[in-house]
């Protein structure tokens, strides 16, 4: 546990804030998570939205470094939005 948080540490401390961006359905969890973690010092959220045809274009102008995502419950495989958000997510997966 102590290896991990060290490396967390180092981490915040050569990146500076890690930028998240949320993707979510539901309104009031990327509210109450963008809240959560705005209030830490080496986090901040750089965007939210709901999964849509557009949003891929939102993550790409935020450039997170993390991509948060809660997928609905009814997304199938095909849909639309998926594959480009794949792509994108691709550029900052460490």
């Amino acid at each position: 546990m102590r290896v991990i948080l060290a490396q967390a540490v180092c981490l915040t401390t050569i990146v500076g804030k890690i930028s998240v961006f949320l993707l979510a359905e539901n309104r009031l969890l990327r509210e109450a998570l963008a809240k959560i973690l705005n209030k830490k010092t080496d986090i901040t959220v750089v965007g939210s939205a709901p999964l849509s045809s557009g949003v891929v274009l939102k993550i790409t102008e935020s450039s997170p470094q993390v991509l948060l995502f809660n997928p609905p419950h009814n997304i199938r495989g095909d849909d639309s939005v998926i594959p480009p958000l794949l792509g994108v997510t691709a550029d900052f997966l460490l």
